[in-house]
């Protein structure tokens, strides 16, 4: 592998680092259970740590995809009511709701951080991890959805564009056939 593939892979994992990092954790969790199947049902020696590793893998991956589905804006979103007012409607309910989001969102980083901080000094049971590394995941999704959903205010501000994925046709537009969730 020369240095520019090396380079170019690199960069395309920070720009994606949500949904390498939550790739990784399923992985992890995969894993984790297959081993403790199989030493369960065919080896008749349960692991308990298998669990917890499944637990924690679960946990971080759930968190780094709600993530990355924020980034590329891929929550579900009811917007039957919106889509029928005005563009400048829209962008002031629009500029509301990513208002109210951001500061929600600030809030339960700083909390979170603050109970990941108190859990600090407990650890788990099996594998006798601290507390701390599961908590963290809490205030890990929502301070990259924070800045997600800053970047999309401050694009809606300046009166630009922010969804990142074209929709599907709705059911009477060109296609004839039904639009997404």
């Amino acid at each position: 592998m020369d240095k520019a593939t090396v380079v170019s892979w690199c960069r395309y994992c920070v720009r994606n680092i949500e949904e390498a990092v939550g790739t990784v954790f399923f992985l992890v969790m995969v894993v984790s259970v297959s081993i403790g199947v199989v030493f369960r049902y065919v080896f008749n020696h349960p692991l308990i740590w298998t669990e917890e590793i499944a637990s924690f893998a679960f946990l971080w991956g759930v968190f780094m995809g709600s993530a990355a589905a924020a980034k590329k804006h891929s929550h579900i979103v009811v917007d039957t009511l919106i889509i029928l007012t005005p563009k400048m409607f829209q962008r002031v309910v629009g500029i509301l709701t990513g208002s109210l989001v951001v500061a929600m969102l600030a809030a339960v980083t700083i909390l979170g951080l603050q109970y990941a901080y108190s859990q600090r000094n407990t650890s788990t049971e099996a594998i006798e991890m601290p507390v701390f590394w599961w908590a963290l995941a809490v205030p890990t999704f929502s301070t990259l959805t924070f800045f997600h959903t800053l970047r999309d205010l401050i694009k809606l501000v300046r009166g630009e564009s922010v969804s990142a994925q074209p929709h599907a046709a709705p059911a009477h537009e060109s296609t004839g056939q039904g639009g997404s969730l």
